[in-house]
């Protein structure tokens, strides 16, 4: 009985570890994209500015 308890606990723990991984991992996945997201937005903002303010001149 005990046995199994310890067993189905460590099956738990395991469940549990990997769910944190997955949690971490998608997280991770989301910042990087929403930084990318903004990197690009930042550049393509640059080089509109630079277009129109080289086009007036």
């Amino acid at each position: 009985m005990t046995s199994y308890v310890q067993n189905q606990f460590c099956k738990l723990n395991m469940t549990s570890i990997v769910v944190v991984l997955v949690i971490v991992v998608v997280v991770v996945v989301v910042v990087v994209v929403v930084v990318a997201v903004v990197v690009v937005a930042v550049v393509v903002a640059l080089v509109a500015v630079v277009v129109s303010s080289s086009s007036s001149s």
